[in-house]
This record gives C-alpha cells, sequence and structure tokens, in this order.
C-alpha cells in the first residue's frame, strides 16, 4: 500500500516502469488520492484510471474541468453505471464517445445517446452498441 501523497506521484513521475506500474496497481487509501488530487493536477488522469480508486473520488474526478480526466474514467475497464450515465452528457465528444463503447453503459443510456445527441459518431457508436445487446450474435 502507498500511504504518502508525494511517494505516489514520485513512483508515477519516475522514469522505471517498474515505480510506474506500482503506482498504478498497489492501493491507495481515499485520504492520500485527495491529497494527489490536489497537488498534481497533471496526475489526475492517472488517478481516474487506476484500478482501486475509490467511488467518491472517481465522483469528483467525473467532475473535473479536464476532458481527458473524463475520458479516462468513461475508458475505465471497471466504470460505475452511475458515472456512465453522467458522462453520457459530457460536452466533449470522445467522452460521451467512450460511454458509447463501454461495455458497462446501460441500454437506456445508449438510446439517449443514440437518438438525441449531436455527434454522428457517438450516435452511430450507441445504435451498435444498442443492436449488439439486441442481437448477441451481432458485433459492435
Amino acid at each position: 500500500m502507498i500511504d504518502d501523497a508525494n511517494e505516489w506521484i514520485r513512483l508515477r513521475r519516475s522514469d522505471d516502469a517498474e515505480d510506474q506500474q506500482r503506482a498504478m496497481t498497489e492501493a491507495v487509501p481515499v485520504a492520500v488520492w485527495a491529497q494527489v488530487y490536489e497537488r498534481a493536477p497533471d496526475l489526475r488522469p492517472f488517478i481516474a484510471a487506476h484500478r482501486e480508486v475509490a467511488l467518491p473520488m472517481l465522483e469528483r474526478l467525473a467532475d473535473d474541468p479536464d476532458a481527458t480526466v473524463r475520458l479516462a474514467i468513461a475508458q475505465r475497464k471497471v466504470a460505475p453505471e452511475n458515472l456512465l450515465r453522467l458522462l453520457a452528457d459530457d460536452v466533449n465528444e470522445q467522452v460521451r464517445l467512450a460511454v458509447a463503447a463501454h461495455p458497462s453503459t446501460g441500454k437506456d443510456v445508449l438510446q439517449y445517446l443514440s437518438r438525441v445527441d449531436g455527434a454522428e459518431a457517438v450516435r452511430v457508436r450507441a445504435t451498435a452498441r444498442l443492436r449488439a445487446l439486441t442481437h448477441p450474435s451481432s458485433h459492435s
């Protein structure tokens, strides 16, 4: 467990692949994440991508002004459905496209994106995912 914000920042910024891997795989307490969030805004996408970051921090990151951070949440292997729902209305097209492509995005959100999103790429991707849900043998 990494229980010091400065240590996590050092590991993540290290040129050593093992240090970077350790930063992205070891558990980090919520209080430490809060310190990293404040001290190193450039590392917020890495917080969002960390496999064990707690939901309260993900919720905070989902409202981050940097689209790269929000995109990292939408591209997580495991993303909470409530955050995908929130990010379906993101101002950034790439974030919405990632939501449309995410396997955990619910049918209602996909229907919404397929009907009302202003970007054709998002509508097309959401429609394809809906079709795959309706006809599992088709590919998305």
